[in-house]
């Protein structure tokens, strides 16, 4: 399953869920599938967990790992696709860029904005203070 189709999932999404399949069989949980099948059961496993979702090794490669640790933790079954996606934590939260420095012409506009708008406010402040009240 490696490079076959470009919908198939790339090398080190692959090589995540069999070392977490590995780990948690190592454990030899309730339920868990035979050792000759274990290749299988990855496959299965890339197979259900790689189409629909938008994964990046940069973003979640350390998330996969601590889910599949995460699993040997706290389950006593074997776990299925569903259980590995409900335990699989949050992306980290990306900085939001900051906000651009404005350029010199719109600093230009700015100051004249604020110019115009100095000036009506006098002009107008001075015909309140001619009318008699």
């Amino acid at each position: 399953m490696s490079a076959a189709a470009p919908s198939s999932a790339p090398e080190w999404f692959e090589r995540r869920i069999r070392r977490g399949l590995a780990a948690l069989t190592a454990l030899r949980l309730d339920g868990h599938p035979p050792a000759d099948v274990i290749e299988a059961t990855a496959k299965v496993w890339v197979q259900a967990l790689w189409p629909g979702r938008a994964w990046d090794e940069a973003l979640d490669a350390a998330r996969i790992g601590e889910a599949f640790r995460l699993l040997a933790l706290h389950e006593t079954r074997w776990p299925t696709p569903a259980h590995f996606l409900r335990i699989l934590p949050a992306r980290p939260v990306q900085r939001a860029l900051p906000e651009p420095e404005p350029s010199a012409e719109q600093r230009a506009q700015v100051r004249t904005m604020l110019a115009e708008f100095a000036q009506r406010i006098r002009v107008g402040g001075e015909r309140h203070a001619r009318r008699p009240h």
